[in-house]
């Protein structure tokens, strides 16, 4: 809903990048010497990586061929020969593409390509998560094995990860409701008082490959990424926002529904007809259906949650009509002050009065921003008097 917005994307990207490079390419090396082990590759037990290489041949061999683990020892001593045991026994090793998975391993060592993939934009990173799929012709089969490397459960990747996003706090409300605060707070000893959960835009299962990239984490509130939101409900570019790559804008707009004594009865969500956007917002739904898993709009329950804040609308409302009746009374005098700056001190009057932002670069840093925007523009909407002009022009200048 609301744009995530970063002032030094370049400095972060590569901050986020040192922090997880060594662990990343530590993960693929022991990914890259199982995968090797089950192509035939002589067996080192003395190896260094033994222990998490032996865990990890494990896996894959339980992924493919459950039956064959049972009785199997991985043990010092007893891997080589497991291993061999294996391999000349019948098995589904053909269902994976060991070639395919060792080539896109062997890529991903270059410091250059892993980070490209870690701190990979937002608008690409489906596109690039399919080119690395279908380059080293990866099929479904595939990819729980690329997810014994990119494993977000990983305790020390997970760890370096969360510590970033929380010294960061790159937003302070919820980017896909702009409703609960989420903030991370600690106390004075350091322990976490008060947190937010990482969304994987991308599934972190179904993409594994995707499971560190930067902008294919989300801060956001915990009902949002909970299953009565979205869980685990498969994203895409198609039918999903992320909040990296833009807000609702003025796509979605909140249209307080007035009865004839201008009191608020209901708030409207209102999807233009841009197409693009309206299979991101509701899906290929005629209107919002919170049924639905396409649409943010649906997905996040939008329509319900902000049902809640009629009288908050209401009060907003009020607001402008008392600041636009104070203001008629003194623009006689305001207008014999030489330099007086009309639209500063309107703009100071809205962050003061209305406490959220009129700028949506902003709306991020307080909630209700873009509600309380869009009902500025819905009261000034009905109004062509001459002394609301530069209002006018300040509306039609920041687009919410």
């Amino acid at each position: 809903m609301i744009k995530i917005v970063l002032k030094n994307p370049i400095v972060d990207e590569q901050e986020y990048f040192n922090s997880l490079k060594l662990l990343i390419l530590h993960r693929l090396n022991i990914l890259k010497l199982s995968l090797q082990h089950l192509s035939g590759t002589a067996i080192d037990e003395n190896n260094l990586t033994f222990d998490s290489t032996k865990v990890v041949t494990k896996k894959i061999i339980a992924e493919i061929d459950s039956n064959q683990i049972i009785g199997a020892r991985f043990t010092k001593g007893f891997y080589s020969n497991t291993v061999q045991n294996y391999l000349s026994q019948t098995n589904n090793l053909a269902i994976i593409n060991l070639i395919g998975l060792i080539d896109l391993v062997d890529f991903l060592l270059d410091e250059n390509n892993i980070k490209e993939l870690v701190t990979c934009n937002a608008n690409n990173l489906e596109n690039h998560r399919n080119e690395l799929m279908s380059n080293n012709r990866l099929t479904d089969c595939d990819i729980p094995i690329l997810g014994l490397a990119f494993d977000y459960e990983f305790k020390e990747i997970n760890s370096e990860i969360k510590n970033f996003f929380r010294e960061k706090n790159f937003v302070k409300y919820c980017p896909y409701c702009n409703l609960k605060e989420i903030e991370y707070v600690a106390t004075e000893s350091g322990k976490t008082a008060d947190s937010f959960d990482l969304d994987h835009f991308f599934d972190k299962v179904k993409s594994p490959l995707l499971a560190y990239s930067m902008y294919n984490l989300i801060p956001a509130d915990k009902t949002c990424n909970s299953s009565y939101n979205k869980g685990r409900i498969p994203f895409t570019d198609k039918f999903h926002l992320n909040p990296y790559i833009s807000g609702v804008g003025h796509h979605l707009q909140f249209i307080p529904q007035l009865n004839k004594i201008n009191e608020v009865l209901d708030l409207l969500l209102i999807v233009d007809n841009d197409q693009t956007f309206r299979k991101k917002l509701i899906g290929n739904n005629p209107d919002v259906n919170e049924e639905c898993k396409h649409g943010n709009i649906n997905v996040f329950k939008l329509k319900s949650k902000y049902r809640k804040k009629i009288e908050d609308a209401e009060k907003v409302l009020r607001k402008f009509e008392n600041e636009e009746k104070g203001r008629r009374s003194i623009m006689g005098f305001l207008s014999k002050i030489i330099g007086v700056n009309n639209e500063e001190n309107y703009l100071n009057w809205y962050k003061k009065n209305i406490d959220t932002s009129f700028y949506p670069s902003e709306f991020h840093l307080q909630r209700y921003s873009k509600l309380n925007r869009d009902i500025h523009d819905f009261y000034y909407s009905k109004s062509t008097k001459s002394r609301n002009k530069y209002i006018q022009k300040l509306i039609e200048d920041n687009i919410g």
